[in-house]
């Protein structure tokens, strides 16, 4: 069964997870391949290891996200944030961080528990950042992946334009295999 997030409330490629280690954070590290120019990363692979480098805006703000840390999103957010979002059932508006706050919690409410971060991706281009990020979400549903693209520019260093597309809550099986309907 699809999971539609929008109608609760009215109103370069990462590759290969290294299934055996955690960071700090609780986020599954990854081995990285980028192609192009002008990739920003917050982490970058060094001979088969990984070591923590500057962390970009894109890339805090999607580990925030897969925290379900508001109180770290909030303080990416510049108080005047121009905010949109697209969900399968609903386009999302804000003016401020409370109102973009209130959209995370929605799409990834408390019972939703966010197993893992499938991949996570940043790249900069021209005044723009983005932020891809796959998460392994389960709740009473069962197990689903759920991937967003968020697009961002810094206003006085923080996120002051933010743009984010969701897939909705995609039900999958242990394997990461499409679920059979579970209608």
């Amino acid at each position: 069964m699809e999971r539609d997030i929008g109608a609760a409330v009215e109103g370069p490629q990462v590759e290969g997870v290294d299934r055996r280690s955690r960071t700090n954070a609780g986020f599954r590290r990854v081995r990285s391949t980028f192609r192009g120019i002008g990739v920003r990363v917050g982490r970058q692979a060094f001979g088969g290891t990984l070591e923590r480098m500057t962390e970009s805006i894109a890339t805090a703000f999607g580990r925030a996200v897969a925290a379900k840390d508001l109180a770290g999103v909030r303080d990416l957010l510049h108080p005047e944030v121009d905010f949109r979002g697209m969900t399968p059932g609903r386009i999302w508006d804000a003016d401020g961080p409370d109102d973009v706050l209130a959209a995370l919690g929605v799409w990834f409410d408390e019972d939703d528990v966010i197993e893992s971060v499938e991949s996570l991706e940043t790249a900069a281009f021209a005044d723009r950042e983005r932020v891809g990020y796959r998460f392994r979400v389960r709740n009473e549903d069962g197990l689903h992946l759920v991937e967003q693209q968020a697009y961002l520019s810094e206003r006085e260093g923080r996120i002051g334009w933010l743009r984010i597309m969701c897939s909705g809550f995609r039900p999958v099986t242990d394997d990461l295999r499409a679920a059979p309907d579970r209608g």
